[in-house]
């Protein structure tokens, strides 16, 4: 078929309201002034412009067209983050969605120049209506399933990793898994971190970690100290996700049996992060899967970020984990964290840029921040001389 009978099909199917789909159809290439467009560089642009990721592998997308008009095209694309675990594969993040491309041909060759996509919520409407043209409304807002041009793109998207994976054709169409196996055994733990600061033990942080709980103890040593102990909860699902936690801070020179002089809780999902606090209006931020809280003295916690690393990304790269500092600024930031051997880990965080733990699998055994910041595991220690 000539160049031009093909943009005439595609026009005359976007007028009608009948879009091809068929197999055939994903990621049929357009052609704009006689040049190319090609699939494989608007699926690239979309990922990079618009993709995000939880689990440190790579998303992929896949579109089926709606039409064209003048340098545009208009698609309805999805987006996958799917990796490949024990002959398996592991879903992570993902989108589906309408996007809208500005084509420049230059030299008979075509590029990407932006891409649109609909806002969320109430304006989700209002803006399909302002990027994309009335012949393609039908099958952007069709309600059943079969007649929506997002049908097969998950599965083709599937059956593409599986084959880049070497993985057999029946991972493809196995249930969706969106972690690794739940492992009790895997979680348990329990013990004393010190944090020893120009040999002074400032910080101490008792702790036992459950299947689906995490509990424990601060105690700080310094004189300056703005707490003297605060005690941590946080809860799991059983999907591994926080659905909650709780902090409780007391004053310098008591007790942890002793009240409170403040007492938060945060709840996770499944929309938003909601931080309470006990003299103002809560906190908000967006909900991202895989989040874990952190309370900066608590190395206990830390060592949930090394154990979410490890399930994200079982090999030995470099990802950046969803944190949420708890008391700081209500907002998710990615700590990134790379293994340099397969016994030690560098975790870069904006008061310590290089700190270097050695780790069984995801537990700290030790750390060290600079010359003259340690972090033991074991029995409480004191000042040493």
């Amino acid at each position: 078929m000539m160049p031009g009978r093909s943009l005439g099909l595609v026009l005359l199917l976007a007028c009608t309201g009948q879009i091809d789909r068929s197999a055939d159809a994903i990621n049929k290439p357009f052609t704009i002034n006689d040049a190319r467009v090609e699939p494989d560089s608007l699926n690239a642009y979309l990922a990079a412009h618009r993709g995000f990721k939880s689990k440190g592998g790579e998303m992929r997308c896949a579109y089926r067209p709606l039409g064209q008009s003048g340098t545009k095209v208009f698609v309805w694309a999805i987006c996958t983050e799917l990796l490949a675990v024990d002959g398996r594969l592991i879903d992570g993040s993902g989108m589906s969605l309408p996007a809208a491309f500005e084509i420049g041909v230059d030299s008979s060759r075509a590029r990407v120049l932006g891409v649109e996509v609909p806002q969320d919520g109430n304006r989700y409407s209002p803006s399909i209506r302002r990027i994309f043209p009335a012949s393609t409304w039908p099958a952007i807002f069709a309600e059943r399933a079969g007649d929506h041009p997002a049908a097969g793109l998950e599965g083709y998207l599937r059956r593409e990793a599986a084959t880049r994976f070497g993985l057999p054709a029946a991972a493809a169409s196995a249930p969706r898994v969106h972690d690794l196996p739940s492992d009790d055994l895997y979680l348990i733990d329990s013990g004393t971190f010190a944090l020893v600061v120009h040999g002074d033990t400032t910080v101490v942080d008792e702790f036992v970690r459950r299947a689906n709980l995490l509990e424990g103890v601060v105690r700080t040593r310094r004189r300056d100290a703005k707490f003297g102990w605060a005690r941590y909860r946080v809860e799991f699902a059983r999907s591994g996700e926080v659905t909650r936690s709780q902090l409780s801070l007391g004053r310098v020179g008591t007790s942890p049996d002793s009240p409170p002089v403040s007492a938060h809780a945060i709840t996770f999902g499944p929309d938003s992060i909601v931080e309470e606090w006990p003299n103002r209006p809560p906190t908000r931020a967006p909900y991202v899967r895989g989040v874990i809280p952190l309370f900066s003295p608590s190395i206990a916690m830390l060592q949930e970020v090394v154990r979410r690393a490890r399930r994200m990304s079982p090999s030995q790269l470099e990802i950046g984990v969803p944190v949420y500092q708890v008391l700081v600024n209500a907002k998710i930031e990615h700590v990134p964290v790379r293994w340099i051997t397969r016994d030690t880990v560098i975790i870069a965080r904006g008061d310590n840029p290089e700190a270097r733990y050695v780790v069984s699998n995801w537990k700290i055994l030790s750390g060290q921040s600079g010359d003259f910041i340690t972090i033991r595991r074991g029995e409480v220690l004191g000042r040493s001389n």
